[in-house]
């Protein structure tokens, strides 16, 4: 989920909305992926920080099957 907020909607050319609305929407996007990570980091006790790649492979390589 880090890489799809990431990515989602990024403005560019053609694609824009207003000043204030792209501003709101990268403040509630870095909120989004600060709590997301900050819930990583408590769950597993590591610390890739924005890194989608680096959580997901740590994640796929730690999974258990109970």
């Amino acid at each position: 989920m880090i890489k799809y907020v990431q990515t989602y909607y990024q403005p560019r050319e053609g694609y824009r909305g207003s000043e204030a609305s792209e501003n709101v929407l990268q403040s509630q996007r870095q909120e989004t992926i600060d709590a997301m990570v900050a819930a990583l980091r408590s769950f597993t006790g590591e610390d890739f920080g924005e890194n989608a790649d680096e959580w997901f492979v740590y994640l796929g390589s730690n999974q258990t099957s109970d």
